[in-house]
């Protein structure tokens, strides 16, 4: 993965994912699904410090205010994210951003991420 950190084989056990020891990967880790998602910011919790980002396909993701780049969590807004695991083995998204704050300038062409 380019990082220094050793793939991960994850199942899905009762909708968690869950590493062969029956554990759930560390807090935050990716899955190793490196596919980069797109979605819509659907609820904001300033108070709390996170909201929630819905794809295409329905699906909700957590994310944490920590885990946006150059940015915060506007209502409506399409961000792009990929997927890590909360401490209790469910997806989150991690690496967000707002692609209409990213100039061309500033992606990584080594990993093709954006700098924030």
């Amino acid at each position: 993965n380019g990082k220094g950190r050793p793939a991960m084989n994850l199942e899905v056990v009762d909708g968690r994912r869950m590493q062969q020891n029956g554990t759930a990967p560390p807090r935050g880790q990716a899955t190793g699904e490196g596919e980069e998602l797109s979605g819509k910011v659907h609820e904001v919790n300033a108070e709390k410090g996170h909201g929630f980002l819905k794809t295409d396909d329905g699906k909700s993701y957590f994310c944490h205010f920590r885990d946006v780049r150059g940015g915060t969590l506007i209502h409506g807004t399409t961000m792009k994210f990929r997927l890590g695991v909360t401490g209790d083995g469910r997806d989150k998204a991690i690496k967000v951003y707002d692609p209409a704050q990213v100039h061309f300038s500033a992606l990584n062409q080594s990993q093709g991420e954006p700098i924030c």
